[in-house]
């Protein structure tokens, strides 16, 4: 039962795959949903992607080290990423951003 949840394991048991793959594409398109207003579609499918398997680091570094740190510096990093300018003001005094 142990092999189950390693990385060589998933690939053997066939009942894991799709519900990792339904969590993986379930992150994937949040952090796209988040993103999409920030970047061309096409960035932001690639920020999101790169978060999520970076987010899956950061997890197993948690989970191994007991320290926070990954998840905190993971943070940051993403944040910082997507830190807006203000681009306009329009008529409504609605501001929209852009990334810096």
């Amino acid at each position: 039962m142990a092999d189950v949840f390693c990385l060589e394991g998933i690939g053997r048991n066939e009942a894991f795959k799709e519900p990792i793959q339904r969590y993986f594409n379930s992150l994937n398109k949040a952090y796209l949903n988040i993103l999409i207003g920030i970047y061309k579609p096409a960035e932001a499918r690639l920020v999101a992607d790169e978060f999520v398997a970076d987010l899956q680091g950061a997890l197993i570094m948690l989970r191994v080290t007991g320290e926070s740190w990954p998840i905190r510096r993971l943070s940051e990093r993403f944040l910082e990423r997507c830190k807006l300018e203000p681009r306009e003001i329009g008529p409504k005094s609605r501001m929209t951003a852009k990334p810096r």
